[in-house]
């Protein structure tokens, strides 16, 4: 194998891969594999059979549930990024887009019943929430499925309102516009 020196770029790097050997690459993914929990759950997620493979998802939704609500109680700080990296790397892993919106939602939903349960938050928790729902936003109105991945989650969109309609720092008020505003872009009939 090739030795690389600190701070080769990732040109460095490809050049050293192209170098080995069928089975030295497989090696070095399984040790990559090994080495931590993301690492994994990304590599199942690209190799899994379809892009909606549920076991792989459900991996990314346990991680995004255990920022809010981790094993042993109380989490001693929020790692929202941690919560928004996942999703990002299983839209990276994967491309699925309705798993993504999937995922993202499901941040957000997280984060309200976090609210629900231990109270309110602050500023920079909600503007986590409303940034992430916002990008749903705009990824449901830009893709041609759109409409149908909103359809799909619409009861979840509808109980979320319910749930933040009444929360404070603007989180409920962007809660209810930015439903509204799908309902309306989707044309939903309201019974």
């Amino acid at each position: 194998m090739t030795a690389l020196q600190d701070n080769q770029t990732w040109s460095d790097i490809r050049r050293a891969l192209q170098g080995l050997e069928s089975k030295h690459l497989i090696a070095l993914i399984k040790d990559l594999h090994d080495l931590s929990r993301e690492n994994r759950d990304f590599l199942a997620a690209r190799f899994a059979a379809s892009p909606s493979n549920q076991p792989a998802r459900e991996a990314y939704r346990q991680r995004i549930h255990e920022i809010f609500f981790p094993r042993r109680g109380f989490p001693a700080k929020l790692d929202l990024r941690a919560g928004r990296k996942a999703f990002n790397e299983y839209k990276k892993a994967t491309g699925d887009f309705e798993g993504t919106i999937d995922l993202m939602l499901a941040y957000v939903e997280s984060g309200t019943e976090f609210t629900n349960q231990y109270g309110d938050i602050d500023m920079p928790f909600y503007n986590s929430l409303m940034s992430v729902l916002e990008k749903i936003l705009e990824l449901l109105k830009e893709s041609e499925r759109g409409a149908e991945a909103y359809a799909l989650h619409r009861q979840r969109f509808l109980a979320l309102r319910r749930e933040a309609g009444f929360m404070g720092w603007g989180y409920g008020d962007c809660v209810t516009d930015i439903v509204g505003e799908l309902e309306a872009y989707f044309d939903v009939i309201h019974l």
